[in-house]
Formats: structure tokens, sequence, C-alpha cells
């Protein structure tokens, strides 16, 4: 899940961020990638390796649902309310772009160590 939705944010935010024509644009894409591999490493991938002892505790045969603890699944509720409503804030497509973009890097980093956990079982 982390992966698709990574790369959608991410070629979402590219699209945004490319097509406003600032000047900034470098600066932009630099912070995007600073900001997207930092939050990916130090916060979604530990977020990761929770779900992944999560899935191999509760073993094969349970709710695909409870890969996420109760707690995740409202932390997706707020993030998709949240994307929603900075769509509709009105930001230009620049800072809309740059925001998109880090938050996908982060969930495809985050999503390499699910990936990884899955290769090896």
């Amino acid at each position: 899940m982390w992966t698709l939705v990574g790369f959608g944010l991410l070629g979402f935010g590219l699209k945004w961020l490319l097509q406003s024509r600032t000047e900034w644009v470098f600066l932009l894409l630099l912070g995007v990638l600073l900001i997207g591999v930092t939050k990916g490493v130090f916060m979604l991938r530990k977020s990761a390796l929770r779900a992944i002892n999560r899935i191999k505790n509760r073993g094969d045969g349970t709710c695909v649902f409870g890969v996420f603890s109760l707690w995740q699944w409202m932390l997706v509720g707020v993030m998709i309310t949240g994307g929603r409503l900075l769509r509709m804030s009105g930001l230009p497509d620049e800072i809309l772009g740059t925001l998109y973009a880090a938050i996908g890097i982060a969930l495809f980093i985050g999503s390499v160590a699910t990936w990884s956990a899955w290769r090896h079982s």
C-alpha cells in the first residue's frame, strides 16, 4: 500500500512542482529529497518495522486490516483528510508539489523494509 500511495503522491507532487515554473524549482526539489529521505528513514521505516512484527506475530489467516494498529488506521484517515484539505486550500502548486513529493518519497522509503521482509519470508 505504501509503495503505490508513495509513487502516486510523488508523481502528482513532481507534476505540480515542475508545472509551477518557479525559479526556485531546483531548491524545492532538493528540499523534497532531503525531507522525504529523512522522514522515510527516521519515521516511516520504524512504523513499517512495527507493522512487519505485527504481521509475523499474528500469523496467517487473519484479517488483512490487522496489519496496522487502530492508531495507525486513524493516522491514515487523518492523512487522507489532510491531503484533501491541502488540495482545497488554494496553496500554490509549488508548495503542494513539495509536500506531496516529499511524503511520496518518505512512503516509498518506508515500504522498502516491508518488501525486504516479504522477500526474506
